[in-house]
């Protein structure tokens, strides 16, 4: 679950070329082992084949290493006994992980294999890796009005299945519409809001 946690959320802001950090403690030390760690998180074909994994783990472990030691940041990141720990850590860090996603897309495809929808754990993995791409978008208040009114999880799946139906999920992710398209991402969007209430 913990793997899954992580290949959900992951992907990094990477300086090339740089394979240190300095850390909490202040030390300065080579992340190639965290990033190597980060990568193995990443167990479904269909995540690799989208995301260049190597720049995900390098942003992520750059951009959160003043935040961690080595030792803490890589339990986080691979220590399955830290499973809650992590969620509220992703859950807490989100704008900060898409910058990463963001960065290490390889291709303009389908983000997600969408079999994952029929098992608990791949609806799991589905809804924290999507999540944070339809709240980033939504002003301050919007936001918070959404995260406190609305089940977001079910929220997540209705917006996906919604969206597959009308063949525009994929550019809906990937920020790629028309705007006649965009209309109707927002009016699906409102549906399922509006469906989800708590």
């Amino acid at each position: 679950m913990k793997k899954l946690l992580f290949l959900l959320v992951f992907i990094p802001l990477v300086s090339f070329g740089q394979n240190k950090a300095v850390f909490k403690d202040g030390k300065y030390l080579d992340i190639s082992q965290l990033v190597s760690y980060c990568q193995k998180t990443f167990n479904s074909d269909s995540m690799k084949k989208t995301i260049n994994t190597e720049k995900y783990c390098k942003c992520f472990v750059e951009k959160f290493a003043k935040d961690f030691t080595y030792d803490d940041l890589k339990n986080l990141i691979y220590n399955e006994k830290r499973i809650e720990e992590a969620r509220l850590f992703f859950e807490s860090n989100q704008e900060e992980l898409m910058e990463c996603i963001s960065i290490s897309l390889t291709k303009k495809e389908p983000i997600i294999d969408l079999e994952l929808l029929n098992t608990k754990e791949g609806r799991r993995q589905v809804i924290e890796f999507v999540k944070p791409r339809i709240l980033q978008d939504l002003p301050k208040l919007d936001k918070e009005w959404v995260l406190e009114n609305v089940n977001i999880d079910n929220l997540v799946i209705c917006y996906i299945e919604e969206l597959e139906k009308t063949n525009l999920f994929a550019k809906a992710m990937n920020n790629n519409l028309t705007s006649s398209n965009q209309q109707k991402v927002l009016d699906i969007f409102i549906n399922c809001i509006e469906s989800n209430l708590k």
